[in-house]
């Protein structure tokens, strides 16, 4: 059974993903665009809502996937 995605603010998620290897390419009103270097080539991208508050379990569920970033490594990465 997977780890439950836990409830935190973008600003939390944000810094976490950075942490990742993450780094910020564009922000565009209150999105910021995320990419990562894979290390079989090419590149992860991720947009986050830059929102006040806690981000939708189910958005922040859909933002680890196109990261391709687990929930253990996020959780980790919170800490």
């Amino acid at each position: 059974m997977s780890p439950r995605i836990p409830l935190v603010s973008s600003r939390k998620a944000l810094a976490a993903l950075k942490r990742l290897g993450f780094e910020e390419a564009r922000r565009e009103g209150s999105h910021v665009t995320l990419i990562r270097e894979r290390v079989g080539g090419g590149k992860d991208v991720t947009v986050l809502i830059d929102a006040k508050g806690e981000i939708p379990r189910w958005t922040l569920k859909s933002t680890l996937e196109l990261g391709r970033v687990t929930v253990e490594e996020f959780t980790s990465a919170l800490r």
